[in-house]
């Protein structure tokens, strides 16, 4: 997938050993110093796209066990759905990369058609997956109190529907870069336009490139800013604070909003201020107490 050709701009390599030991495609043809940079890079840059493609898919199978583990799922650290997520991603990652770089089981529209594929899948499952956690949420809110249920259980339905919400955005967002950079893929590797259309081929091949290099700076950042622990990290340096506000700000607004630092006297004020609207709410319960008390008491009299 990583080729050159004698009119690369890349003009610093010795192009023909190069052309000669990638044409051949195998990694153990290592005479050429910088040919185990280029089979690195091309490796690389092919799992990039077979991990932008399952992402979303990954997530949406994280949010099913979220889902039907919502009762235990924020007490319990279920490492096992970590490592199972991480090392499918990672072993099938690896495998489609080398069987699409070596083109062994390779029809680039098939390929791309399975990705956009899976991006649908995973829309049509996180909207399956929010309504059944929004149906859940409105039974639980609708339960009597003398009913059974925990603070944990709709504690981890909110964040559920919080999570989803966001997420559903990102994966539409995810799938309509995944169809420009599929169309750019397609067209940069077509047969016919290659020969009668060379100059949008190397535009189309260059907004590839250019399109996977912002996506790894975009997926960084989502990525750093879906941990809450990790967003107060990062937004407390003003300069990515301003920079992220225009995209996240109405996500999450309290994290970027700018928190006055109090001095002791103010701490001071606020502190016995609720203390005091505490002590009011607890006499205000204790006298409509006594009022229902009395208005008992003179009924039966």
């Amino acid at each position: 997938m990583f080729l050159l050709n004698k009119k690369s701009p890349i003009s610093i390599f010795s192009e023909d050993e190069i052309i000669e030991e990638e044409s051949q495609k195998w990694p153990w043809k290592l005479s050429n110093p910088y040919f185990i940079l280029l089979f690195l890079c091309s490796i690389y840059r092919v799992y990039f796209m077979c991990l932008i493609c399952s992402l979303t898919l990954l997530l949406a199978v994280e949010r099913y066990f979220a889902t039907i583990w919502v009762a235990s799922y924020e007490s319990k650290k279920y490492k096992s759905v970590s490592f199972l997520l991480v090392g499918t991603n990672i072993v099938a990652g690896f495998i489609a990369s080398m069987v699409f770089h070596y083109e062994l089981l390779f029809n680039l529209i098939s390929v791309v058609s399975l990705g956009l594929f899976l991006n649908i899948v995973s829309i049509l499952l996180f909207w399956t997956l929010h309504s059944l956690n929004k149906t859940n949420m409105e039974v639980c809110q609708n339960r009597d109190i003398q009913q059974s249920y925990t603070l944990s259980l709709r504690f981890q339905l909110n964040e559920n529907l919080k999570i989803m919400k966001w997420l559903q955005n990102c994966i539409l967002v995810v799938t309509v870069s995944n169809t420009l950079l599929a169309g750019f893929l397609v067209v940069s590797n077509h047969a016919h336009l290659k020969e009668n259309y060379p100059v949008l081929v190397k535009y189309c091949h260059s907004f590839l490139n250019f399109g996977i290099a912002v996506y790894a700076q975009v997926a960084f950042c989502v990525c750093a800013l879906a941990d809450r622990n990790f967003r107060q990290y990062f937004l407390r340096f003003e300069i990515i604070r301003i920079f992220l506000k225009p995209f996240f700000g109405r996500i999450f607004p309290e994290d970027f909003k700018i928190k006055e630092t109090l001095s002791t006297s103010e701490e001071t004020n606020v502190y016995f201020s609720k203390l005091s609207l505490q002590w009011d709410d607890t006499m205000m319960k204790n006298v409509k107490g006594v009022v229902k008390k009395r208005k008992k008491f003179l009924i039966c009299f």
